[in-house]
């Protein structure tokens, strides 16, 4: 605060400086390099695809360990949704279409948090926005309030 008001500053200025505290943080297992990336990737409003998050998580992208990372992407949704959170995995896209996988929409309706019928797109959507704001990213206009 500056004044007594809350001083703008753009989302990327706000990202680095998240990502930046979080980094200092040593994350060693897989499963917290997975939910850590897509946590990096949402506060800069990007997204990681399947095969760029194998190589950050295991060092190689392989069928070995996109199965891995998969089974990761999933028990994470299960975590998320017992937590009440949005998906984190929703950051996580395929490079042909920018959408999530197959594997994350059967979770999903595995899950009962997405029907077979319902719309991809807006599902989609949905979760990221909420996602998003679950790590406190106001994202009206472009700009977030620095969050202490």
């Amino acid at each position: 605060r500056s004044g007594g008001t809350i001083q703008q500053t753009p989302i990327a200025d706000v990202a680095d400086r998240v990502v930046s505290g979080v980094m200092q943080s040593p994350v060693h297992r897989p499963e917290q390099r997975v939910r850590f990336e897509c946590k990096k990737a949402a506060i800069g409003d990007e997204t990681i695809h399947y095969l760029d998050l194998a190589r950050t998580v295991f060092g190689v992208g392989n069928q070995h360990t996109l199965c891995r990372l998969n089974k990761i992407l999933c028990e994470n949704m299960q975590d998320d949704l017992h937590a009440g959170r949005p998906f984190s995995s929703v950051a996580v896209r395929r490079v042909d279409n920018n959408m999530p996988g197959i594997g994350f929409f059967k979770c999903a309706n595995d899950l009962r948090r997405f029907g077979g019928d319902d719309d991809a797109v807006g599902f989609v959507a949905q979760e990221w926005a909420a996602y998003r704001r679950s790590l406190g990213i106001d994202f009206d206009d472009d700009a977030a309030a620095v969050l202490c």
